[in-house]
């Protein structure tokens, strides 16, 4: 698509007002699933802007179930106008796909139906200011004076006496969709992980409520792809092979955007051969006291290690649940998930905040304990998993 990314857009008037405002070059729409306003659209024969602005006019005396009929409007849109993407109002991260990144479109009625989760103990308030430092107007995690580390400070409670196998779940996209987010500390248990996301829009906002809730928090590391023209990770990505001087900037970043936060999860990096120029940065993320996730270029840990070779306490990505968007292929994913952690003592699975996924995590989850099995937060996850399968 040249200096275009695709993306999905979440219909509405503020959201319509918003891109408009944003973009400075012609959009060509392409309309997704059957409402009536995407037929109209169809049937005017318009594009771009037109488009737009005629599905604007249509949500607004049509109303929310309309437009809700459909997944989406996808556009293409100038590379340039994604450059902050915090600024663009409530959109949810999708994995990457060939033409860029995506932004799906979500609704709260999405969301009916799915049981509330149960009550939790709203976590300490975070961040600890003896656990700051303050460079600028950054403010950073670091080790206490009298060395308590931010991700003991941080992580959700968790008895280690517990042998039962654990599973824990991460969310990825947290921060970015206002109704997504909410759906997921309104209905998934305080034992699942928030992966806050490195363009989320008032990430302080988000880890307030998220710890409010129960859940611990980490901090979403982007990396860049080999091939950042058809998979860019956005301007906060780190950059394996660029001047390490630019990658740590660019953590200080990640980092000062959630201050609060257990540790960091690396995302992306599709393609790189060569993850040793993210040493330094690694050793900044021990030297800080977080914790590090390994979800890398599609769960083959190719940090893990580096992250073994210099004690930085850390785990990795087993699966990504809902990678097939179908109940049959999540639940299948998930028994797999169960099967690994019998195996080893503990596994970890990622998933977006779609209602479909956030409904098969719900129902699965109430099925654990009559079977033996334990849903333990992501920090939980790091000591076993280091024992159970070490690098030689």
């Amino acid at each position: 698509m040249g200096g275009l990314r695709a993306l999905r857009w979440d219909p509405g008037v503020r959201g319509l007002r918003a891109l408009g405002a944003r973009l400075k070059a012609p959009v060509s729409a392409r309309l997704m699933g059957g409402g009536l306003a995407r037929r109209a659209i169809l049937a005017a024969g318009l594009s771009g802007a037109g488009a737009l602005l005629l599905f604007g006019l249509l949500a607004v005396f049509l109303g929310a179930a309309d437009v809700a009929s459909g997944p989406a409007i996808e556009m293409a849109v100038p590379a340039a106008g994604l450059a902050d993407r915090a600024a663009v109002p409530e959109p949810k991260a999708e994995e990457p796909a060939a033409e860029g990144f995506h932004v799906a479109a979500v609704v709260a009625e999405a969301y009916r139906g799915i049981a509330r989760a149960p009550a939790a103990e709203p976590l300490p308030a975070a961040p600890v200011p003896d656990l700051i430092e303050s460079r600028g107007a950054l403010r950073l995690p670091r080790v206490g004076v009298d060395g308590r580390l931010p991700y003991e400070a941080y992580a959700r409670p968790f008895d280690r006496r517990d042998d039962r196998p654990r599973l824990s779940i991460v969310i990825f996209g947290f921060g970015l969709s206002a109704t997504a987010s909410q759906a997921v500390l309104d209905h998934l248990p305080a034992a699942v992980t928030l992966a806050l996301d490195a363009y989320a829009a008032d990430p302080g906002r988000w880890l307030v409520a998220a710890r409010a809730a129960g859940h611990e928090v980490f901090a979403a590391l982007p990396i860049q792809a080999a091939d950042g023209e058809r998979i860019d990770a956005g301007p906060r990505a780190l950059v394996p092979g660029a001047a390490v001087a630019g990658n740590l900037a660019r953590l200080d970043q990640i980092l000062a955007h959630c201050t609060g936060c257990v540790g960091v999860i690396a995302l992306g990096g599709e393609g790189v051969a060569d993850f040793e120029p993210l040493l330094p940065t690694l050793r900044v993320v021990q030297q800080r006291g977080l914790m590090f996730i390994d979800a890398a270029r599609a769960g083959q840990r190719p940090l893990v290690p580096i992250a073994d070779r210099i004690g930085l306490p850390h785990a990795w990505l087993d699966t990504t649940i809902d990678a097939e968007p179908s109940a049959a292929a999540i639940d299948a994913r998930l028994r797999r998930l169960e099967e690994a952690a019998l195996k080893t003592g503990v596994a970890v699975a990622a998933a977006g905040a779609s209602p479909l996924a956030v409904r098969r995590l719900v129902l699965w989850s109430e099925t654990l304990a009559a079977r033996n099995l334990v849903l333990a937060p992501l920090s939980a996850a790091v000591a076993p998993q280091v024992v159970a399968d070490a690098p030689q």
